[in-house]
């Protein structure tokens, strides 16, 4: 009896090549570092391309091709919204703006302002031209003491009487009850004010610049060129007061 013929081991030569991790789809058409470049419509369309006239599956391409492009664009919707919420949440993050009083320009892209009480020398945004500045105006500050924006000019601030004109047109104001004698400069908006003595004028927050002239002040001084002595029996009543003043006042020297 004749013995079955042994079916032959399959060789590893004789098994199907495997595709090439570097092989592709399209690599007749474009190499592989082009087709990484293109977009996912830009592959759709060069599939497209290679389907022959007339075929059955260019239609489903087409819808294929709507629907990615229906994907992409609600894509770039919400990445272009994702951008602004990130841009919005930035500058909430931001450190607070200063705000200043401009006093004079130091140099072309320099000013001398007064932040809280305090002088500096801050850079000026080049988009700003320092001649556009007046003397008095708030600047707004960033973090970094530079100038950033131009503001009006203050509405509040206190209120202080002119004592005398400097010959350069400075003002000296105090000789008052808590106001120290101090000099302060006229804003722009005083330069060519004719102003004297006893007016009130408003300076701005730092007390640094008369912004604005309130009138004329009705103050009358008056004093005593004598004065006559009093004494004590001279002090009519309340005779119990008179005697605890009276102790307060001279026992402790006895």
């Amino acid at each position: 009896m004749a013995e079955p013929k042994k079916k032959p081991h399959p060789r590893e030569s004789d098994a199907p090549a495997e595709p090439s991790l570097t092989s592709t789809p399209l690599a007749d058409l474009l190499p592989r570092e082009q087709l990484e470049q293109l977009s996912t419509l830009q592959l759709v369309d060069l599939i497209t391309s290679k389907l022959p006239p007339r075929h059955a599956s260019i239609f489903d391409m087409v819808y294929l091709r709507e629907r990615i492009a229906a994907v992409e664009e609600m894509n770039d919707q919400a990445r272009a919204a994702l951008e602004k919420m990130d841009a919005a949440i930035e500058k909430l993050r931001s450190p607070a703006f200063r705000v200043g009083t401009f006093l004079m320009p130091v140099d072309e892209d320099k000013a001398h302002v007064c932040l809280g009480g305090t002088d500096y020398v801050c850079r000026v945004d080049p988009a700003i031209p320092i001649a556009s500045l007046q003397a008095g105006q708030r600047v707004l500050c960033n973090e970094a003491f530079a100038v950033v924006q131009g503001l009006g000019f203050d509405r509040n601030g206190p209120i202080v009487r002119v004592d005398e004109l400097l010959s350069d047109g400075r003002l000296r104001i105090g000789q008052e009850a808590g106001v120290t004698n101090f000099v302060i400069q006229r804003s722009a908006l005083l330069a060519k004010e004719k102003m004297k003595p006893g007016m009130e004028v408003r300076l701005d927050v730092n007390q640094r610049v008369a912004l604005e002239i309130i009138g004329v002040g009705k103050r009358v001084e008056r004093s005593l060129e004598t004065v006559s002595e009093l004494p004590w029996s001279a002090i009519g009543g309340q005779d119990e007061a008179v005697r605890a003043i009276r102790d307060a006042i001279e026992l402790p020297f006895l």
